[in-house]
């Protein structure tokens, strides 16, 4: 599994990451808490109760074919 920053390095408003191979989809959906396909999906990635950030979340065709999920956050 690899974690790709999208957009330009540096603080900014919002940050897209694309979360590509085996286990994405599932690390992120229990991050978010519930499940997504391809239409974005709103909600609050969580770690051990805490909320990390006010998220976008969908499956998308990544680059290299495998499973991949793109996340729209805070910069």
């Amino acid at each position: 599994m690899l974690a790709v920053l999208l957009s330009p390095p540096g603080r900014g408003a919002l940050a897209i990451l694309h979360v590509v191979g085996e286990g994405g989809v599932e690390l992120v959906g229990r991050l978010l808490g519930k499940g997504f396909g391809g239409d974005p999906v709103y909600g609050w990635l969580c770690r051990d109760g805490e909320r990390l950030d006010e998220v976008l979340v969908r499956r998308v065709d990544g680059f290299s074919g495998e499973p991949t999920v793109e996340i729209s956050c805070h910069g």
